[in-house]
Parts: C-alpha cells; structure tokens; sequence
C-alpha cells in the first residue's frame, strides 16, 4: 500500500472534521447537551491530570510535573465554570440598537489548533473545551516535542465524546507519522478557522494561513 502524502493526510482530517461538526451541529440543538459535551471532554483530562502532566514533563523536560498538574486543573475549572449555562446555541441576544434584529449563534466549523511545547495539556483542552462549546470540531497540530502525549490525549478525548454519544471526529491529532511544520500550516490553510499558541513565527504563520485566526 503506498503511503499517502501530508497534504492528502491532512484532507483526510479535515473532511472527517466537518462530518462531524456537521452532525453535532446538527443534532446538539439545546444547550444542554452541548455543556454534557464540553464537561465530558473537561473531566476526562481533570481526572488524568496527574498521569498526563507526568509525561509531559517527560516529554518536553519543561516544567515541573507539580506546576503542570496545577495548570491542568485551573484550566479544566476555569473553563468549565466560565462556560456552563451560557448560551452558544440558538439566539443569544437582541441588538439595542437594531430594534427587531436578533442574533444567532453559527460555528464557525472546523478549527485548527496549532499547540506550543510548554504547555501542551491545558492548551490542548483549552482551545477544545472553547471550540466544542460553540459546536466546532478541532484538529491538533502537536508541537514536535510533545507529540506522543497529544496524540495520546486525543484518544482519551475521543473516547469521552463517545461516552456521551458525540462524534469522535470532533476532536483529531496530526499523527506522529505525519507531525510537521508542512502539515501544521496544511491544516491551516484548510480549517475555516485557526488557534494558534506559540512563538511569533507560528502566530505569523497563522495569520498568514488565508483563514481566520486568533
């Protein structure tokens, strides 16, 4: 069997993203269950916190496994305490100033989320707790030097939106086969929308991408 190319690899992703987020925002029509989702996801990492900060310590050499178990648990918290109950489905508000004109909520579709060495967990289910909460899919591009732990992450972020009856394909990894600065900006040029935590070349390169990125 021939292997097949990054850029036909990273299509792969992006075409079993938007599937997904296709049929979540499909099928996610209350903001119950969308919170279910996001706290599924939340809780999962929460409850390996100290398993995933140990290796990623051991991955990256940065940090201490202490401070990293620390960032985990306020970031899971944080985000879920920020977003539970707020509304991100259906209309959220009327326009004071456009009387009659209200808003809805739209995602925005498959998001690329571009990680950084330092802090690979808490970024990881950062940018996919806020993705998921507005019915968004994500695909992580891993830092080089954490690339193990972020796949092995995903399969348990996977694995915890199965438990609740949401797509696993909302969330995806670029393998470890196919890790790469030509597969990162491949996925950012093909997401609608891109996150990315680093330094000013991987920022540059994503507002770069053609594609909205924050």
């Amino acid at each position: 069997m021939a292997e097949i190319t990054a850029k036909e690899y990273v299509s792969g992703l992006v075409q079993r993203a938007k599937a997904a987020q296709k049929e979540f925002e499909r099928t996610a029509l209350d903001q119950l269950t969308i919170d279910k989702v996001v706290r599924a996801i939340g809780k999962t990492i929460y409850d390996a916190r100290e398993e995933l900060a140990l290796e990623a310590h051991n991955e990256t050499h940065y940090g201490t496994t202490d401070m990293k178990i620390s960032k985990i648990i306020a970031t899971t918290t944080a985000q879920w305490n920020i977003m539970r109950g707020k509304k991100s489905v259906g209309y959220i508000k009327n326009l004071r100033d456009e009387p009659g004109v209200r808003v809805m909520a739209k995602p925005m579709g498959v998001v690329g989320c571009v990680m950084p060495s330092t802090n690979p967990v808490a970024t990881i289910i950062g940018n996919a707790m806020m993705a998921l909460k507005g019915r968004n899919s994500v695909i992580i591009a891993p830092h080089p030097m954490s690339v193990r732990l972020s796949v092995k992450m995903v399969k348990l972020l996977r694995e915890a939106l199965e438990s609740v009856g949401a797509p696993a394909d909302l969330i995806q990894c670029i393998s470890e086969e196919y890790a790469s600065r030509e597969a990162t900006n491949l996925m950012m040029s093909t997401c609608d929308a891109c996150i990315s935590t680093g330094g000013a070349g991987r920022v540059k390169a994503a507002y770069s991408s053609g594609k909205p990125a924050f």
